[in-house]
């Protein structure tokens, strides 16, 4: 990945090194304004605050440093600070700035003078100015000059060897080695080049007996290529290729070839992702950018791949949260038609919820349809981790999606098992990403082929599904949870109350229970209720009864014999509608039948 950096930093060889390159902009939502404190130090004097608004024209004026020349708990590369507190933004980042630096130079020592003798007045006027502004990027003007017009702070912005070389009180340098980048023998190579924690010495147990001072061993990194990385290629990296269009998470995307000197060929990548960031394909909210990425390298001879970096920002900390590596176009190919046949065919099945569509002010029947933020609510960790849930399922199961690695089928059930699924839009979105599973072959669904045994009415459904219906057992138990749910709506229409939930144990059900004894009962209790829908009912039990005998020697698991019960109450009035719908003349021919023996009988 640091490789690729480097080379973002390479598309543009013609132009030099600019000071913005190792420059932030300072604004955000809640930071519009800017702060100066003036200063002169020919007449020694302290002449007040200037307000201003933010522009990006003066960037290089303001001289606010990268992220990673901004750390935490210590001093700035620059005297600049985004002012949230007199204590921790004036005080920590600016006076103690010039007191640490106030021996280096005069200019230096005389600032830091005037600031001391001043230390009252600033802290009144700046408690002033935050009871109108809460937040604003607070700097000097030191004789009628911004920092970045002087030139000595300008050289502290863009001399970087000191930042690469001394951290946490520790020299890592080497000299006359090769740098793990460019493998060129330079005259020194340092070990604080990364600006990222793609590699981390940030912690003194990242390796068995390690030392920070002995990062230049691990990484070494020469001052050249530190420059492009910290600089054009780091700006490039987060400007250009930065994406939040997986559930909203946060990534870098690094396409990489696999002739890695050809550049040409990364950069026509690059312009596919950069069209796509100015609109291409903006119309979906469910397109990414590795999914354009896709349509482009249908017709494209150069093979690539491409690594996903999620990461979360604390602070000005950057974590990790997963790195999906080296996902091949072919396998995302085969991701994305699986996506597009199960969305098909749930819009052809008509599994639909009744509810508001995106901007719609009436409820209507909305589509099912996979999204990643289905994929991260199923898979997320409820359990709180610090500030957030733990993501940690949620891209381990999207790393076995785009990479295509196995995933075992009870790990799904049992995973949706958990997640409310007698709610029919949790228990859609399940199935759904099941099917998209089984589509793509990377669970079994219990190790069978579809049955043989065939029948008519259950398989009008089942046969839409046949990689999750491959058992007769399966169809015996998804027939009797659509009967259950028809026997439910009857109870909830004549009597107010879904009586037989409640011998549904929570949706916690065995095999045994649903076929030996929750069968029989729906069976009885039917014949209570007028609107019951008897012919459809005993098409489908003549065939769950087939089922049954057929499966004498099958086991579900008790998770597994629930969700496919579940499936038949969630999806029962689907079933039944489709039956009418295909069997109409049928059911039509047997109600002329059944008229004409009721007239022949009362004429009797």
């Amino acid at each position: 990945m640091l490789s690729v950096i480097k080379k973002f930093a390479d598309f543009d060889k013609d132009s030099l090194d600019s000071l913005s390159d190792y420059l932030d902009y300072p604004e955000s939502k809640s930071c519009k304004k800017a702060v100066f404190l003036k200063i002169d130090t020919n007449e020694n004097k302290y002449f007040g605050t200037e307000l201003q608004d933010l522009s990006k024209d003066r960037k290089e004026l303001y001289l606010y440093p990268i992220k990673a020349a901004r750390p935490a708990n210590g001093l700035n590369q620059t005297p600049t600070v985004v002012y949230n507190s007199y204590d921790k933004s004036y005080i920590k980042k600016i006076y103690n700035w010039f007191f640490d630096n106030k021996d280096k130079n005069d200019l230096f020592a005389a600032v830091y003078k005037i600031l001391d003798e001043n230390k009252e007045k600033i802290e009144i006027e700046l408690s002033d100015i935050q009871k109108e502004i809460k937040t604003f990027f607070l700097s000097l003007i030191i004789d009628d000059k911004y920092l970045g017009r002087i030139e000595i702070f300008r050289n502290i912005v863009s001399d970087i060897e000191d930042q690469i070389k001394i951290k946490y009180n520790e020299k890592s340098y080497l000299e006359g080695s090769y740098c793990a980048l460019c493998m060129q023998k330079k005259d020194k190579v340092y070990g604080f080049a990364i600006p990222y924690t793609f590699f981390n010495v940030d912690n003194e147990a990242f390796a068995y007996n390690f030392k920070q001072r002995n990062a230049v061993k691990q990484f070494p990194v020469c001052l050249d290529c530190a420059k492009k990385i910290r600089g054009k290629g780091k700006i490039y990296l987060e400007e250009e290729m930065k994406f939040n269009d997986i559930a909203g998470n946060t990534y870098f995307l690094f396409p990489e070839v696999i002739n890695s000197s050809d550049n040409e060929a990364l950069k026509s990548y690059i312009k596919i992702i950069k069209d796509f960031r100015d609109g291409v394909g903006k119309d979906s909210t469910d397109t990414t950018a590795e999914e354009v990425l896709v349509e482009k390298l249908q017709s494209d001879k150069n093979a690539m791949s491409f690594t996903l970096l999620f990461y979360q920002m604390d602070t000005s900390k950057f974590n990790i949260l997963a790195s999906i590596e080296e996902v091949l176009p072919s396998n995302l190919k085969k991701f994305y038609d699986a996506v597009n046949y199960v969305n098909d065919l749930f819009l052809k099945e008509k599994i639909e919820i009744y509810g508001y569509k995106k901007g719609g002010k009436e409820k209507e029947s909305v589509p099912i349809k996979f999204s990643y933020k289905i994929l991260q609510k199923l898979f997320e960790n409820q359990k709180i981790d610090f500030k957030m849930r733990s993501k940690r399922q949620f891209f381990e199961i999207l790393d076995s999606l785009l990479n295509f690695k196995p995933v075992s089928y009870n790990y799904l059930i049992d995973t949706f098992i958990l997640k409310d699924i007698d709610m029919p839009k949790n228990f859609y979105d399940s199935f759904l990403i099941l099917n998209i599973f089984l589509k793509l072959r990377l669970t079994n669904g219990g190790d069978a082929e579809m049955s043989d045994i065939k029948t008519q009415y259950l398989d009008d459904f089942c046969m839409q599904f046949p990689e999750f219906f491959n058992k007769p057992i399966k169809k015996a138990i998804f027939g009797i949870g659509v009967l259950t749910e028809q026997l439910a709506i009857c109870q909830k229409i004549e009597r107010g109350n879904k009586a037989i939930y409640r011998s549904l144990k929570e949706f916690k059900l065995d095999q045994s229970y649903i076929v030996n004894k929750l069968f029989r009962d729906v069976r009885y209790k039917r014949n209570y209720y007028d609107k019951y829908p008897y012919i459809f009912a005993d098409k489908l039990g003549e065939e769950i009864d087939e089922c049954i005998l057929a499966s004498s020697q099958e086991k579900l698991d008790p998770l597994e014999a629930s969700y496919v019960f579940t499936a038949g109450l969630q999806l029962s009035q689907r079933v039944k509608q489709k039956f009418y719908e295909l069997h109409k003349d049928e059911i039509r021919q047997k109600n002329s039948k059944e008229n004409e023996e009721g007239q022949s009988n009362d004429a009797n």
